[in-house]
């Protein structure tokens, strides 16, 4: 689940950065940054909204109230599920607009980005439970030849 997190904000990051060429917008001027690269959208927000939803995701998927529940469970996240989901937005939100409030992009940047990072995590969310029938097996057919004594030590044995 890590890999799979992980290898999304990388190609999150890389979308931003080819839209940034394809959009060409400057950067504020600002006399002490003078970055070479474009501006729209900010990669920074984009990471940031990435992992603020993605990790909301696993958290309510795992430890929601659908997770182990029965066919009575109530559907949808619990309040702690809502505290949850509006403190990671809160927090990540923040942390995007501090990229504008410290002159690296225009507010507009920064929304395109958090944009950008948020529908990210949502797709790639939904394309890890369409996989996660075929990447379970695979992770454990991994840990399982990871956990195999061949008998090999990586350091000498003097005798």
């Amino acid at each position: 689940m890590l890999v799979h997190m992980v290898i999304g904000s990388i190609i999150c990051c890389y979308v931003a950065k080819a839209l940034k060429l394809v959009i060409r917008q400057e950067r504020p001027t600002k006399e002490n940054h003078r970055k070479k690269s474009y501006g729209m959208p900010s990669t920074h927000s984009a990471a940031v909204l990435y992992y603020g939803i993605y990790l909301t995701h696993i958290l309510l998927y795992n430890y929601g109230p659908d997770a182990g529940a029965g066919a009575g469970a109530e559907p949808g996240p619990s309040v702690k599920g809502w505290c949850l989901l509006i403190s990671v937005l809160l927090i990540c939100s923040m942390a995007a607009l501090s990229r504008a409030f410290n002159g690296y992009h225009t507010f507009a940047q920064v929304y395109a980005g958090m944009f950008l990072g948020t529908a990210f995590a949502a797709m790639w969310w939904s394309i890890r439970l369409s996989l996660y029938p075929y990447i379970d097996p695979i992770a454990e057919v991994i840990q399982l030849l990871l956990s195999v004594d061949f008998g090999i030590s990586p350091m000498r044995q003097e005798l």
